[in-house]
């Protein structure tokens, strides 16, 4: 998967109140490994959406993997001097939430 389908498809699961809970392990362990993979290449919205999609994901954030939130850290804390506005809030704000330092 691109870095933007990572991005986007944990974005539509996050928008999906019942699917999201219902979310089953192995497909969010698979999304997680995704996202790892493809964090390097995310540019500034593929981190905030990535972010914001964990940080409403409650089962999937409380599971990810502690390599996940050091490679999502690492992408965010390069991207941030790109970010608009609106992505740095959110992004700020699902770090908070998911506990990853920026």
């Amino acid at each position: 998967m691109t870095a933007q389908a990572v991005a986007n498809t944990l974005n539509a699961y996050s928008k999906l109140t019942e699917a999201a809970a219902e979310m089953p392990r192995l497909l969010r362990d698979a999304l997680a490994e995704a996202a790892e993979r493809a964090a390097p290449n995310m540019n500034t919205q593929d981190v905030a959406n990535t972010l914001n999609a964990y940080a409403t994901l409650v089962t999937a954030a409380a599971e990810m993997p502690l390599t996940l939130r050091r490679t999502l850290a690492e992408a965010a804390a390069r991207k941030v001097p790109d970010m608009k506005d609106r992505e740095l809030r959110m992004t700020r704000r699902a770090c908070e939430k998911v506990g990853v330092e920026m």
